[in-house]
């Protein structure tokens, strides 16, 4: 999926439609986030509205919710800001509402945001960073012992070199 891709998907979810500034510029503020995904799992995104925030970013955003990551983006006509917060740093998020819009209110280790956008978009990031933030870590303690009980099986020979090597390549 690209910036044009992800743009006209929400603005099909969109209260508020865009201008046509914004239009111009919301998918290439995509794109500039998708160049900070990596090998995350791109998990939603979405437009709002900056509020509030405890750093120098104001106005509207893109934003890409990833395995790991909540990727901000502002594309304006002579400038590019791309910021994120890792999930595992987020102490708080919860929804408000104000007169006329719902807002997403962030905190993490050191800043603040409020975000304005779609209620539904805002239970949907909340919900999806939960269940991020709760899912079981994998040990990498654990995974090296099954790569030694798995060294054991393929010396005693009851697996192959590359059965061993498939399953030492997906614990890593």
């Amino acid at each position: 999926m690209n910036g044009q891709e992800m743009y006209n998907e929400v603005v099909k979810l969109a209260t508020v439609k865009p201008t046509p500034q914004m239009a111009k510029l919301l998918p290439m503020a995509f794109e500039n986030a998708l160049a900070k995904v990596g090998n995350d799992e791109v998990r939603t995104y979405f437009w709002g509205d900056i509020k509030r925030s405890s750093t120098k970013l104001s106005g509207i955003f893109t934003f890409v919710l990833t395995s790991q990551k909540l990727i901000m983006s502002q594309k304006n006509l002579m400038s590019s800001t791309v910021d994120s917060v890792f999930l595992n740093n987020i102490t708080n998020i919860s929804k408000s509402k104000s007169i006329g819009f719902s807002k997403l209110d962030l905190e993490t280790i050191n800043h603040s945001y409020s975000i304005a956008s779609n209620e539904k978009l805002i239970d949907r990031v909340i919900d999806l960073v939960n269940e991020i933030k709760s899912a079981p870590v994998k040990s990498s303690v654990d995974s090296f012992e099954q790569i030694k009980k798995l060294k054991e099986l393929l010396d005693m020979g009851a697996i192959t070199q590359v059965e061993f090597d498939a399953k030492k390549k997906e614990l890593l």
